[in-house]
């Protein structure tokens, strides 16, 4: 968790600002736990750029990515 805290960078910041400006709808889905995921957009300075509602995880769907339950 300390090395994820500290070296965890964010490469798409730029564009995810952008997108909000023209607000264009997108979300997060990830196969991760709800709780890493939270972790991961507070540490990258992004956790503000989405909704709760807008964060989808490996914890709502019976199979996760790739297949297709978690889109639904």
């Amino acid at each position: 968790l300390n090395a994820y805290e500290t070296e965890l960078k964010s490469l798409i910041t730029p564009v995810l600002q952008r997108i909000k400006n023209e607000q264009i709808k997108c979300c997060v889905v990830s196969n991760n736990i709800r709780e890493k995921v939270l972790k991961g957009l507070e540490f990258t300075k992004q956790i503000h750029l989405f909704n709760p509602e807008e964060i989808f995880t490996i914890e709502q769907v019976e199979k996760g990515k790739p297949e297709p339950d978690i889109f639904y």
